[in-house]
């Protein structure tokens, strides 16, 4: 089956909420999802078909420790995977465009551009989430 991992970092949940989203989508078009928050702990990806990083934009980057994510055994895990950022922001969505670039750098298939939603997802945002989540299954299927 398909899987996709989701990582993210949450300030007042609305990047979770986005990934609750984008969730529903991947398993609508019929593929596994797996949602890990990131605490720093290193997060297998040797099965992923696909790995999406999501952030809420902090001072117009990503939080800190998800920047770590991309470095050493943990980053090498990315290399040729397809990738997608997601998050959401108060003012700008750079956090998603910072993402996107660390993504790029790791020689990943990556899904541009990926998703900034602005504060808490209403129902009409979280319908975006799903079609993100369901065009990043359909990505993984036309490899």
């Amino acid at each position: 089956m398909t899987k996709v991992v989701l990582i993210y970092g949450t300030g007042s949940g609305n990047t979770e909420r986005v990934a609750m989203g984008i969730i529903e989508g991947i398993e609508a078009a019929g593929a596994e999802a797996v949602l890990k928050k990131y605490e720093g702990d290193f997060i297998d990806l040797s099965d992923a078909d696909a790995v999406l990083v999501g952030s809420p934009t902090y001072n117009t980057k990503p939080m800190p420790f998800i920047n770590n994510i991309f470095e050493g055994e943990q980053g090498d895990q990315f290399d040729g995977k397809i990738g997608a950022a997601f998050g959401s922001f108060g003012r700008d969505g750079k956090a998603v465009m910072a993402i996107t670039e660390k993504m790029k750098g790791r020689s990943m298939d990556v899904i541009d551009p990926g998703l900034p939603i602005f504060a808490r997802p209403d129902e009409g945002k979280l319908e975006e989430c799903r079609k993100f989540g369901m065009d990043v299954v359909s990505k993984i299927n036309e490899k």
